[in-house]
């Protein structure tokens, strides 16, 4: 066992994570005290007396309902009666639209947490609202309970974080992010904070937890300051910040469905709430420029699109991901 814990550090000192997880399941063996190795001659301490059967975190699967990407996207239909938010009613033509996923959640005294390696939800902008959890290994509710919400940010960031990786992007945002599903003091806003590393959904109009381009858009603002911290300053840098975060999430949308492909906040936007925004443009730069991060984020969001057409997704995800830690 001992020789077997020092193959393991030593793996993953050299930056090989291949024993982590055993080396992990290990460490619930107790009344194991101080066992001695060495890496590169250094001796190494490894304690297991504090770890208990009932106090050990471990992954498990468990059956979870989202909006993939959102159920106007899924219905193929625009926002109006019967599909509308109503104050985040249950509606049965909405909840029909809800996707059943198997979600990898943390697992600590019999109780189910949303919390994984890369995310973690909790309560950390007002207003004040139960952070959800389960001891029956199921996550599906319904749209009008605050933990949809919580599920479905969960589910779609930690989806997200695994594309990447399969890109052969392994660093980027390759920490657990803080997520407050409620948020925003219930206003219609959601932000990522590179101060706090939070992500931040609003209640305003139709919850923005409940629409996967509101989730990847925010998530896309991480990502950026992941790759080129500190760069996101000036008009311009930002109105790139923004165009590209539409992309990525409209990137997503589309490759999971293509209705209504062009619209960036489907569910969240263009209704009564506010007009959303797009991923096609005829303007051009710089005589269609405005100064705006918002109103001029479509000029680089459609251009992207349009390469995006030209190779696919795959491709011009790979592209602009890399490009981003040139800024």
């Amino acid at each position: 066992l001992n020789t077997y814990f020092a193959q393991s550090a030593k793996s993953m000192a050299q930056g090989d994570e291949r024993y982590a997880p055993s080396s992990m399941r290990f460490a619930l063996i107790s009344n194991i005290q101080h066992q001695p190795s060495t890496i590169n001659h250094q001796p190494l301490y490894i304690n297991h007396t504090s770890l208990s059967p009932d106090t050990i975190s471990k992954d498990s699967l468990i059956n979870a309902c989202i909006f993939n990407p959102d159920p106007l996207t899924t219905a193929n239909i625009t926002y109006g009666s019967p599909y509308i938010d109503s104050n985040d009613v249950d509606i049965p033509e909405l909840n029909a639209e809800r996707d059943s996923v198997m979600i990898t959640v943390r697992f600590k005294n019999d109780t189910f947490f949303l919390e994984s390696p890369y995310c973690i939800v909790g309560e950390y902008d007002p207003p004040a609202n139960p952070v959800c959890f389960d001891t029956t290994a199921d996550l599906c509710y319904t749209r009008g309970d605050l933990c949809f919400e919580q599920v479905n940010i969960f589910y779609h960031i930690n989806n997200y974080q695994a594309y990447l990786q399969s890109l052969g992007f392994d660093s980027l945002v390759n920490y657990q992010i803080k997520v407050d599903a409620n948020g925003w003091s219930g206003l219609d806003n959601s932000s990522f904070s590179s101060f706090t590393n939070l992500l931040s959904f609003g209640e305003g109009g139709v919850d923005d937890g409940e629409d996967a381009d509101v989730i990847i858009h925010e998530y896309g603002h991480a990502i950026s300051h992941s790759a080129a911290p500190n760069t996101n300053t000036g008009i311009q840098r930002k109105t790139l910040d923004e165009a590209n975060a539409d992309y990525l999430a409209a990137s997503l949308s589309r490759a999971i469905d293509t209705s209504d492909w062009q619209k960036v906040f489907n569910w969240d936007g263009h209704n009564e709430f506010w007009s959303g925004r797009w991923v096609v443009s005829n303007k051009h730069y710089p005589e269609d420029w405005i100064g705006g991060i918002y109103q001029d984020a479509d000029i680089w969001s459609a251009t992207l699109m349009q390469i995006w057409e030209d190779i696919g997704r795959t491709a011009a995800d790979r592209i602009l991901l890399q490009s981003l830690y040139s800024y």
